[in-house]
Parts: structure tokens; C-alpha cells; sequence
């Protein structure tokens, strides 16, 4: 469907293909992280991609709410392509109704030098809490040549917000 409706919007001129290309890739991506990935089977649906960082954080919710279980798990996952070093880090979106609370937490915060939604700080701050998988992400992240910064929905917000604050020298 994806393909079709670029094709409509005429994005489909020579010159836009391997931009076209690379959208469809990453949305590819962003989907495959609301599955449960590892190593071993990232192959179903994207051959071309291995998984060489994954991991798990627990909902705030969940941890308030349930002690881990009921509401769901945020993950960040490090794709990269097996024909070379290119990556692409992935943030999970709104898994659950209880975590569009936080993508509607429109207040305005400081983060990293800038201004963004609380909600997405928020996310961000609790994805990247544990020290060992960030330590684990960053050495990984030293392996690729271009990293692509990519999620849907909630994890949308936390790649754009994450790319902005990598690039305002900030960091997340």
C-alpha cells in the first residue's frame, strides 16, 4: 500500500527512488519493532537487516501499575544492514492505551538544550536509564558508518527528539 500510494504522489521519478527506497526500508524497520526480536529472528520480513543491539525497558506504567506484566515493554533496537556498516536505531511506539498518557504530556520541558515535550522526554530519559545498555548501544553505534534514526508513532517523536539532541551536542 505504501508503495502505491508514493507511486500516486508521483515520488516515484528516478531521482526520488533511492530516497523512496529508504523510507519504505525504515518503515519496514519501525514496524518490525513492535516484535519481539532478537538475533535469530529478524530474518522474517527483513533478510537484508541483522539485530545487533535489543533491548527491553518496562513501561513506567507497568511498573507503577502492574510490577511488569499487564501493560507492555519499550524497546530500542540497533538494525544493521548486512552488506556494510550501515545502521538503524529504532525506538517502539504506543504499544498500549495507557501509554498514550505519555505521548499527550504536551507540557514543555528542557532536554538536552532544547524544548520539547515532557511526555518525549519523559520516554526518552526512561529508555535510556540503564547505564549497561546504553554503554552496550554506544559501543555498537561505534561499528556503523551512517546510523538512520527511525520509529512510529511515540517512537517517532523519541527518534526525532533523540537525532536532535545527538545533534545539538547535547546528547539524550
Amino acid at each position: 500500500k505504501l508503495q502505491s500510494a508514493l507511486t500516486k504522489n508521483r515520488l516515484d521519478k528516478p531521482d526520488y527512488k533511492p530516497d523512496v527506497e529508504k523510507a519504505i526500508k525504515m518503515a519496514s524497520l519501525a514496524q518490525a519493532a513492535y516484535r519481539e526480536l532478537n538475533c535469530s529472528n529478524v530474518q522474517h520480513g527483513l533478510p537484508d537487516w541483522s539485530v545487533v543491539h535489543y533491548h527491553v525497558v518496562t513501561d513506567f506504567l507497568s511498573r507503577a501499575l502492574v510490577n511488569h506484566s499487564l501493560f507492555g515493554e519499550d524497546t530500542v533496537t540497533l538494525f544493521q544492514a548486512k552488506n556494510g556498516t550501515e545502521c538503524a536505531l529504532v525506538f517502539e511506539g504506543t504499544d498500549n492505551a495507557f501509554e498514550s498518557v505519555t505521548s499527550m504530556n504536551q507540557i514543555s520541558a528542557a532536554f538536552c538544550g532544547l524544548r520539547v515535550f515532557a511526555g518525549h522526554k519523559n520516554e526518552l530519559t526512561h529508555l535510556f536509564s540503564d547505564d549497561a545498555k546504553v554503554q552496550d548501544l554506544n559501543q555498537k553505534l561505534g561499528m556503523c558508518s551512517s546510523v538512520t534514526v527511525t520509529g512510529h508513532s511515540l517512537g517517532g517523536a523519541a527518534a526525532s527528539v533523540y537525532t536532535a539532541c545527538i545533534n545539538s551536542g547535547h546528547g539524550p
